[in-house]
């Protein structure tokens, strides 16, 4: 009996390298344990697919890893248990579209329609907020 195969996103921390990428990738191709291994450099994600446990598949991938660039790291690309990044950012996108709506469809106060229009500004720009954010700590500005 076969266990169905589970599916398994990283972010590559780090990436700078094609050559590097696709070493890890043809490497990676080459565990028995695992039933697709995809590399994609220009978004920095490794797809692993594999019906065996993950902690073991995991520590194995990032070993390999590892052996390229010690700098080199994977983060799960999924920070919510079970919610992606994808759908949380479209289901933030939505909640801000409906209070922006009701913002300007409403007769509030202009102090109460500012508080809903950073509402929903804050809702829908939440990653770039965050981004920003991330840069000003490193020291940059852009």
């Amino acid at each position: 009996m076969t266990t169905a195969s589970k599916q398994n996103q990283f972010k590559f921390k780090k990436l700078c390298c094609v050559t590097c990428a696709q070493a890890i990738e043809t490497e990676l191709k080459q565990l028995n344990e695992l039933d697709l291994v995809k590399i994609d450099f220009a978004n920095k994600l490794l797809l692993i697919k594999s019906s065996s446990k993950p902690g073991k598949i995991i520590t194995r991938v990032s070993k390999i890893v590892q052996k390229y660039n010690s700098k080199l790291a994977l983060s799960p690309k999924f920070r919510f248990q079970h919610l992606s990044i994808e759908k949380f950012s479209q289901a933030t996108l939505f909640l801000g579209t409906i209070i922006f709506l009701i913002g300007i469809n409403s007769n509030f106060s202009a102090e109460i329609k500012l508080v809903v229009f950073l509402t929903a500004y804050l809702l829908t720009g939440w990653q770039i907020w965050l981004a920003t954010g991330k840069n000003i700590l490193r020291g940059g500005i852009f």
